[in-house]
């Protein structure tokens, strides 16, 4: 058997696991009250979850390429229903985020080989962190060169991130571009 055989062995067991789980959690019956606790309680053996976070139905978090991925989730998050999260390149939430419906939050990519078939392209992993108190508007597309989303920033409903956004920066548009600020008079 060769070295990578058990690697990729490995992905594919926990990758069909964590779809298992996910694609059961996903059913509106898990959004009673105490049973969205459950949902978050279920998917915490997969990845670090914070207290107070609320993952909504049709959530999923996903791997490519057979690459095993990683998420860390902070404390009181709200994530609504249809949002995917590639986590292929790794996902760092901090507290009080919202990801609001249809989100879609990328962290690979491909690299252009001209002359050679896209199964040949190589993958690039490309890490995200959304800071604190920021706010991803519904289907919200967060391309993988945006590296960070910035503290207590807001990325407009319907917007495409291609690159890093600022502390405090409103983002709106195709490719999304600076609008704003959430920045109170008290913090300047």
């Amino acid at each position: 058997m060769s070295a990578a055989r058990p690697g990729r062995l490995r992905f594919m067991i926990t990758e069909r696991l964590l779809r298992s789980v996910q694609m059961v959690l996903g059913l509106k019956l898990f959004n009673l009250p105490l049973l969205m606790s459950l949902r978050t309680a279920l998917l915490r053996p997969f990845f670090r979850i914070g207290p107070g976070t609320r993952i909504a139905d049709n959530v999923s978090f996903e791997n490519h390429h057979g690459v095993l991925g990683h998420v860390e989730c902070g404390a009181r998050l709200e994530i609504a229903h249809g949002v995917i999260a590639d986590i292929s390149g790794g996902l760092i939430v901090r507290d009080d985020v919202w990801i609001s419906e249809d989100a879609l939050i990328l962290t690979h990519d491909h690299r252009v080989v001209p002359g050679r078939p896209k199964s040949e392209w190589p993958v690039e992993l490309r890490p995200k962190l959304i800071e604190e108190d920021a706010w991803v508007g519904a289907r919200a597309v967060i391309l993988p060169k945006a590296a960070r989303i910035g503290k207590r920033a807001l990325v407009a409903a319907g917007s495409v991130v291609t690159k890093d956004v600022a502390d405090y920066a409103i983002v709106a548009g195709v490719p999304a571009r600076p609008i704003g600020s959430t920045r109170g008079d008290s913090e300047e």
